[in-house]
């Protein structure tokens, strides 16, 4: 085993980063003429499979074809190397390729987890631009006569995708990929590459794969990037291959109601079970994202360096302590951003995770409880910053949700609104006084047309005349029927001719100038009555002068109405 300060080639070992199933990973030193030195990243297979030739042709193999990449999102290898082991007969074989100082995507997406944030959908979306620009340059590698390789990864995940914190994208990790010039061939039905990430014919073990199911696999870590949450997930790896061959994926929009649903139908297409709808190269879905997203191309590396200063500064931290002092000066450059455009680009660049349950990948692999991609009918939240005290809160990102939780947080989706982001929970309007006053005005509205109509109708007899016509036979047997009084008879005073005659004048009887209020008494007529001369004018007939009666209108003269009386 290698240790800090020998040698292997020309390479000094400065620090040791991590150690894998299969290798071991140094950062190591090239020293030239005039000062010349750089850093680079050394890759060494354990010393127990260094004797193993199947492993070997293998470990060759990847060199081989990643050293023919060459593109700014794919980690570029410069040498392939064996060299006789410090102290053993076993020989010492070794990777050296560009060292990136940086962070995979799943250890960010866990530290975001740890702060309930998560990417906002134009950095998703950006991520996954990048990283399938470098697995296009990989899909149309040729060889020298100009044949395509048919190189696939099969083994796009979080963990082979590195974030510089430069805030470069690239794709890392060749080891299990398939390409028709290696040595080393798949030739039984064995898997390869993470299960959560395989395409179902690859799940299945099919042996002519291409280039589609490395779409898939990116296809999965966008929708999961999205989302804020694991796609496939099982305790148990049968019923999680299972889940795997048969997938029921539901549009990223059903869980983040922010997600444009012209997003949802380029991932859900990447995604497709059946190899021959989803796109046919990693090119076409690139390009089909930035049209989806095109606020996701105004994205560049300063602002994911921003955000890893942001949300990375821990690890950094411990990376100062931990690297010798040639490379911690590295670091803390990089740790020197200005804290204001981290804090800013902390803000602008994710979003809330409130209500998302992130599962990192080794809480998923030892203690996650079995769950099925099916979407809630209401997508459950607890609206920040306000929560009430029944709904209970995972206490780490990393802990799987309890049952419990999920079906409280569903009766909470049921009878709490408001607007997440804003953190202003609203309870729903209750039934109260403001919903009667439609029918408190309905019937005080019916109430005065009632009254109108009355009113209108009331006039309208009273002033209507009376026009009856009445038979003769009926006129006398109302005027005989009710006793009627006589009208009073008073002779009007009359001139005396001045020519001699011989008749008597009656004598003359004052008339009152003005009606008295209450009816009169009948006047008697005189006991000496004459006749009247043909020159006489005919006598007036006067009635009470108080209250004229009504009268109908008949043939035989002008008869009052019994009821006046």
């Amino acid at each position: 085993m290698l240790r800090v300060g020998e040698t292997v080639g020309p390479y000094e070992i400065l620090a040791r980063l991590k150690a894998g199933g299969m290798a071991t990973l140094f950062v190591g030193q090239k020293r030239g003429a005039a000062g010349f030195s750089r850093h680079v990243a050394i890759k060494v297979v354990h010393e127990h499979l260094a004797t193993d030739e199947e492993f070997v042709r293998m470990f060759v193999d990847e060199a081989l074809l990643q050293a023919r990449i060459h593109h700014p999102n794919v980690v570029h290898v410069e040498e392939l190397g064996e060299t006789p082991g410090p102290g053993s007969a076993v020989p010492v074989h070794y990777l050296v390729m560009e060292y990136v100082y940086g962070c995979s995507l799943s250890q960010m997406l866990d530290s975001l987890a740890r702060r309930n944030r998560r990417l906002s959908p134009e950095l998703a979306v950006h991520i996954a631009i990048q990283t399938l620009a470098g697995l296009h340059a990989a899909h149309e590698l040729k060889d020298e006569r100009g044949v395509n390789l048919g190189v696939v990864h099969r083994d796009v995940s979080p963990q082979n995708v590195l974030l510089a914190y430069e805030g470069h994208v690239k794709l890392i990790d060749f080891g299990v990929a398939k390409a028709r010039n290696r040595s080393q061939q798949t030739t039984s039905a064995s898997l390869k590459g993470k299960l959560r990430y395989m395409p179902p014919e690859q799940a299945m073990g099919a042996m002519n794969i291409d280039r589609r199911a490395d779409v898939y696999a990116l296809g999965i870590v966008l929708w999961e990037m999205l989302a804020f949450r694991k796609l496939f997930s099982a305790k148990d790896d049968l019923i999680l291959l299972d889940m795997v061959r048969n997938p029921k994926i539901v549009p990223p929009s059903e869980i983040s109601k922010e997600l444009p649903k012209e997003l949802d139908r380029v991932v859900m297409k990447a995604l497709a079970p059946r190899v021959e709808d989803r796109y046919a190269t990693a090119q076409d879905f690139r390009r089909a994202l930035a049209e989806a997203m095109p606020k996701a191309m105004l994205v560049d590396a300063s602002h994911v360096a921003d955000l890893l200063v942001a949300v990375m500064s821990e690890q950094m931290k411990k990376d100062r302590e931990a690297l010798p002092s040639q490379l911690s000066a590295v670091v803390a450059h990089e740790a020197r951003r200005e804290s204001v455009q981290a804090d800013e680009a902390l803000m602008t660049m994710t979003i809330s995770a409130a209500g998302k349950a992130f599962l990192s990948d080794l809480s998923i692999e030892v203690e996650a409880p079995i769950h099925t991609p099916t979407p809630l009918s209401k997508p459950a939240f607890a609206p920040p910053p306000v929560a009430p005290p029944s709904v209970e809160v995972a206490s780490t990102p990393n802990a799987p949700l309890p049952e419990a939780v999920i079906a409280k947080r569903r009766a909470l989706a049921d009878t709490w609104r408001g607007d997440p982001a804003m953190g202003t929970p609203t309870r729903p309007a209750e039934a109260g006084p403001s919903k009667m006053l439609p029918i408190v005005a309905g019937i005080v509205t019916l109430t005065l047309v009632v009254i109108a109509a009355g009113a209108w109708y009331a006039l309208r007899v009273r002033d209507e005349p009376i026009a009856t016509s009445l038979s003769p036979e009926i006129a006398t047997e109302l005027a005989t029927s009710v006793p009627i009084a006589p009208p009073t008879t008073i002779a009007p005073a009359v001139a005396v001719p001045t020519t001699p005659t011989d008749v008597v004048q009656a004598p003359a009887v004052e008339v009152p100038t003005t009606p008295v209020a209450e009816p009169v008494a009948e006047v008697p007529p005189p006991e000496a009555t004459t006749t009247p001369s043909a020159t006489s004018p005919p006598p007036t007939t006067t009635t009470r002068a108080a209250r004229p009666p009504r009268r109908r209108t008949t043939g035989g003269g002008s008869v009052p109405l019994a009821d006046e009386w």
